[in-house]
């Protein structure tokens, strides 16, 4: 059973995770900062554009450049990594929830986890949110068994080390977070053993053995500039001012919940009741998800995976109440939950249908991926009618169905109008480029050109063009100065466009043959870059 269990958990998380481009703007960054420091042979550096790039800790390019050397540097090794965390945090709640009330509740929360929404789509991607979870997951099971067996010191240091590989792959808020769980949820416990500092010294001593050799040697190395621009402006600055344009409103995170955490969103108010009612044996789980929400909320800084540390508390709670109500034999409780749960599914996968089709029908595959997961509260209804055979059958051939789907439908199709890697293949088309002007843009705004191309690019103001060489290639974002017409496309002359974060384009211009009647100072057959007067284009401008 456990064997064929796994088995699902791998192909829902990694069949067709290669299938799709990287989607700018974080999934290439990420990629092409594991690339570059694998090229470099560099394991403590992070770079970004033959730049050292300060933004993000390395535990997650550690592991994609064992990837790409496994594997080759592609996007199936570049989600890989992500993808393996997804599965480690799955197992980590199951663990957690078979200490919490036994194997039956485990597996519920790690099946509930698993199938939600966000958790599922953020495990194959190459982003920073799973592995951050997953590592804060395993550091929360420690913080339990140490609560319920204070004698063990190991622990407390399996605690620390689980927040320094979160520290690694994120963040240091994995530190405060834990901290403040800890404070809310241990401390008010009236046994001394339970809150000896002591114990907890190990949990901060564990985590520094973790964390200090790769910050002292970036400290060492970058001396002046990576406390200022990692810690300070990175973590620090992100958590005090609002960096990313999103509505800073308290409630941002409750609609990423309601719609990330389906198809179980609605067996969340019953298990919060319960968990409330009887809050000695889910005290953990309800802090957590409770202090979570609360932590990012109060954060100026705002994207919808910040708030996946908490699913893993969310799947818990749920987990407990549905083995509750099974132990209790609460049947009308039960199926009630199912019903509501793959009702609300299908109504949101009916919206989504509709919203696609009218606005962006990219995303149209979207709605059967949510109909196909509202079958799976059913599936537990089968299984508690004890038809155990048909409710496998049943999520074995939905969690095929939803992974080839996204694998080989929806991500390929999301990818569409957000990625260059079309762009990057006229690039080389000719040979690789001498070298690659970035106009109007940023190289963050559109990593996958880094990451498709294998080099860097230049980044230019459209008033400070140079004169282009044969095999030069400009890639222009936004609307083009006249001069730019006379850069005529290398392939057929049709410059490559799409759309940036909907507005804007880039376009692709390339050196290109001498039109079939060279001007006269010029000898024919010459490959040449011509360049007309910023009084306007040429009469027929491509």
């Amino acid at each position: 059973m456990w064997v064929g269990a796994l088995a699902l958990l791998a192909a829902l998380l990694l069949v067709g995770i290669g299938a799709a481009p990287l989607i700018d703007r974080d999934e290439p960054a990420y990629a092409e900062a594991a690339r570059e420091m694998l090229a470099r042979h560099d394991w403590v550096a992070t770079w970004f554009n033959d730049q050292p790039w300060f933004d993000k800790p390395p535990l997650v390019f550690w592991a994609a450049m064992v990837s790409y050397s496994a594997l080759g540097v592609n996007e199936t090794a570049a989600r890989l990594p992500v993808a393996l965390f997804g599965i480690g945090g799955v197992l980590a709640v199951y663990w957690l929830g078979r200490r919490l009330r036994g194997a039956r509740a485990g597996a519920l929360s790690a099946g509930i986890l698993a199938t939600s929404l966000l958790y599922l789509g953020l495990s194959r991607a190459v982003l920073l949110d799973v592995p951050f979870t997953a590592c804060f997951t395993l550091a929360m099971g420690a913080l339990v068994a140490s609560l319920r067996e204070p004698q063990r010191a190991r622990w407390p240091l399996l605690a620390g080390a689980a927040l320094g590989l979160a520290v690694l792959a994120k963040s240091p808020a994995a530190v405060v977070l834990f901290a403040i769980i800890l404070a809310a949820a241990a401390v008010p416990r009236r046994s001394p053993a339970r809150v000896r500092p002591l114990r907890w010294t190990l949990t901060a001593l564990a985590c520094l053995a973790v964390v200090a050799p790769w910050y002292a040697a970036m400290a060492v190395r970058f001396p002046h500039t990576f406390l200022s621009q990692f810690l300070v402006a990175g973590n620090l600055g992100r958590f005090a001012r609002a960096e990313h344009s999103r509505s800073m409103a308290p409630y941002y995170y409750l609609p990423i919940i309601i719609a990330g955490f389906l198809p179980w969103t609605a067996m969340l108010p019953g298990a919060l009741r319960a968990a409330w009612r009887e809050r000695r044996g889910a005290s953990i789980p309800l802090w957590w998800a409770a202090l979570t929400f609360i932590f990012f909320s109060v954060a100026q800084s705002k994207l919808p995976g910040y708030i996946l540390p908490a699913f893993p508390a969310l799947a818990l709670l749920v987990g407990l109440n549905l083995d509750r109500r099974i132990e209790g034999r609460d049947d009308n409780a039960f199926y009630r939950d199912v019903c509501w749960a793959a009702g609300l599914t299908l109504f949101f996968a009916a919206a989504g249908l509709t919203y696609a089709m009218m606005k962006q029908p990219q995303y149209v595959l979207g709605a059967p991926v949510l109909a196909c997961l509202a079958g799976l509260p059913l599936a537990l209804g089968m299984w508690r009618q004890g038809r155990a055979a048909a409710a496998a059958a049943w999520t074995a051939a939905l969690v095929v169905i939803v992974a080839a789907i996204a694998g080989y439908g929806l991500l390929p199709a999301a990818a569409q109008g957000n990625t260059c890697k079309e762009l990057a293949q006229r690039i080389g088309g000719q040979g690789p480029p001498r070298r690659i002007y970035l106009v109007n843009a940023n190289p963050l705004d559109d990593p996958s050109l880094l990451f498709y191309t294998r080099q860097p690019v230049i980044p230019l103001s459209p008033v400070h063009i140079p004169p282009p060489r044969p095999g030069d290639a400009f890639v222009v974002e936004g609307t083009m100065p006249p001069y730019w017409y006379a850069l005529v496309g290398a392939h057929g002359g049709a410059p490559l466009r799409r759309r940036v974060a909907a507005e804007g384009r880039l376009s692709l211009w390339l050196r290109a043959p001498m039109p079939q009647r060279a001007p006269p100072h010029l000898p024919a057959g010459r490959e040449k870059a011509v360049i007309s007067p910023p009084g306007g284009p040429p009469a027929n401008p491509t």
